[in-house]
């Protein structure tokens, strides 16, 4: 073929330089080169009621041991907040969190003193605060935090700063869990 007096190839030759034009269009349009997180978590206060022995038989060595039946009091033995999120990273290329925390009832950022989560392609990452509730021991920050801003319904939102300034947030609902049925 002859285009203003040069020879530009045939039909054929230019069909397959748009195919190949095409081609590697599409696929750099569906490479994989940036991290794809998804977040899930869960705020639990459980608690543990003392439970009351039935009767009490007498082992092989001799001593004494309660047998119980499920029957509990209305002593509180023991009480636990736990935080649990994980991070799912559904691409190849590795994501990094740069920093986390929740939003405040008054709508500010409230960030928690954790350093940078990577997140490995196609892998999952566990974040797990806890704290039981004794009173001896000091309070875990992110516990203090969440307890002091959820609203009445026990409801908070977390979120994540990803280290190429986008952010995701998680809705979060407290949930109860106990040993005595009611």
């Amino acid at each position: 073929m002859i285009f203003l007096g040069l020879e530009v190839g045939s039909w054929a030759d230019w069909l397959a330089a748009v195919g190949t034009i095409l081609a590697v269009i599409i696929a750099l349009r569906g490479r994989t080169d940036k991290a794809k997180l998804k977040i899930n978590a869960e705020f639990i206060y459980s608690e543990y009621y003392l439970e009351i022995p039935d009767h009490f038989e007498v082992n092989n060595f001799g001593e004494k041991v309660p047998v119980f039946s499920g029957k509990y009091t209305d002593t509180l033995g023991g009480a636990e907040y736990s935080l649990i999120v994980y991070i799912s990273n559904i691409r190849q290329s590795s994501g990094l969190i740069t920093s986390w925390g929740m939003i405040g009832l008054d709508g500010k950022k409230c960030y928690f003193p954790e350093g940078p989560i990577m997140i490995k392609g196609f892998g999952v990452e566990k974040i797990s605060r806890n704290e039981s509730i004794d009173g001896d021991t000091e309070r875990n920050y992110t516990i203090k935090k969440i307890l002091d801003n959820k609203n009445i319904s026990g409801k908070f939102k977390l979120f994540f700063e990803e280290v190429n300034g986008k952010t995701h947030y998680c809705n979060v609902k407290e949930r109860k869990i106990s040993n005595k049925e009611n």
